[in-house]
């Protein structure tokens, strides 16, 4: 089943979504923004998409979320995470509502979160468990949805 709103395309939303609220609903600014906390956490989630693609690439299996994977990837960062690109997605929105510094812009990142569970996460868990039947499911049991 092919789905029309993609985690990038929900990713830049969020981050929309955040300037909008930054400018006609800032609630409590903070008065020392940690500027530098919000570009580590940016860094830090783009850091991980890229790696995660690279890792998807090198394996020469399906990265699209609902394409048919080949391989299913245990090792790396997915013995922390079963969805690392979408983690580095909430580090990227979480870094940016820092950024900001308004206490609305970070009311974003759980609506990212669960908007990209009931439409991938919950998807990809039943089509990677329908490939990969036993070895899915142990895995699933073993590393967290996040972190």
């Amino acid at each position: 089943m092919k789905k029309i709103i993609y985690p990038p395309f929900l990713t830049l939303c969020g981050l929309i979504c955040q300037a909008l609220l930054d400018v006609y609903l800032p609630i409590m600014q903070a008065m020392v923004s940690p500027l530098w906390a919000g570009s580590i956490l940016v860094v830090l989630g783009l850091s991980t998409v890229v790696y995660t693609i690279s890792v998807f690439k090198k394996q020469q299996t399906d990265l699209v979320p609902d394409g048919n994977p080949s391989i299913l990837i245990t090792h790396g960062i997915y013995k922390v995470t079963r969805n690392p690109i979408y983690l580095g997605m909430a580090l990227i929105l979480l870094g940016s509502a820092f950024m900001f510094g308004t206490l609305t812009t970070f009311f974003i990142l759980p609506l990212f979160m669960a908007t990209v569970d009931l439409i991938w996460i919950r998807f990809e868990a039943r089509n990677l468990e329908s490939i990969f039947g036993n070895r899915y499911t142990t895995y699933k049991g073993s590393v967290r949805k996040w972190i």
